[in-house]
């Protein structure tokens, strides 16, 4: 771990971040401590209860075992963290280049997240989400890395979630390479959360579904399909029967049948 100069407490966010190719990883992390990103990737790497790492008494024996491990390894990762609780992205864009200059190599930048960078004084939401997405947009090319921006959706009900649901969504889509939605299926089993690229520049679209432990901050791939309601089988409605019997004595009439 290697925080940048200016910066406040160093973390990990997540060790992926820290070994793109072998070169190092920048991370904005403008809503969680750097003490905080530390313990979920410890939690991660160690497969230790997260919640166990913040209250020790409740390890259990082999957590403690695997702990030392897992920091050891954290501690090989080339990820420069800054948890600035506020930071525009002039700023963001500064210390990115910093860290370039300094590492001599830069494999990726993360921005967690959109709303928290501070806005342009002079803009409003919109304009100002239009200049962040722009500005990263830039430093991607600059740098020649790919950055990745966190943000929420912005969504109300069980709607499965689409661009349209993203803050500020003209602007990221029209900037953004590549759209990841993630959105959890099922109301019921939040282990399952399904992977939706909703945009992809210079690719094609589709979606899968991944296995999530919160507790260990992991995920791995997995098959899952949404139930499907049962199928009721149809039955003959009464009514038809009586038509078909009514059917029958008009054509008895018809024929000159037994009217007794």
């Amino acid at each position: 771990m290697r925080p940048s100069r200016g910066s406040g407490r160093g973390g990990v966010w997540r060790e992926e971040a820290g070994r793109v190719g072998g070169v190092s990883g920048f991370l904005a992390s403008l809503e969680m401590s750097g003490e905080q990103l530390a313990d979920r990737a410890i939690s991660k790497l160690g497969r230790i209860n997260a919640m166990h790492i913040r209250r020790p008494r409740l390890m259990e024996e082999e957590e403690w075992a695997s702990a030392p491990a897992a920091a050891q390894q954290l501690t090989k990762h080339l990820l420069y963290v800054d948890d600035a609780s506020s930071l525009s992205v002039e700023g963001v864009r500064a210390r990115a280049r910093q860290v370039a200059a300094e590492a001599g190599a830069l494999g990726l930048v993360v921005v967690d997240y959109l709303t928290y960078i501070d806005l342009p004084r002079k803009e409003n939401q919109e304009q100002g989400i239009q200049h962040i997405t722009r500005s990263l947009k830039r430093l991607a090319k600059e740098l020649r890395v790919p950055v990745i921006l966190l943000s929420q959706l912005n969504r109300d009900g069980d709607d499965e979630p689409s661009l349209k649901h993203l803050r500020g969504s003209g602007a990221i889509e029209q900037d953004a390479d590549v759209v990841i939605l993630l959105h959890r299926p099922d109301k019921t089993n939040r282990a399952v959360v399904k992977v939706t690229l909703a945009k992809q520049r210079n690719g094609a679209l589709g979606e899968f579904y991944l296995g999530a432990d919160m507790a260990r901050q992991s995920f791995t791939p997995m098959e899952w399909a949404p139930q499907q309601d049962p199928v009721v089988p149809q039955t003959t409605p009464r009514f038809r029967a009586s038509t078909s019997k009514a059917a029958a004595v008009g054509r008895r009439y018809s024929h000159g049948g037994d009217h007794d």
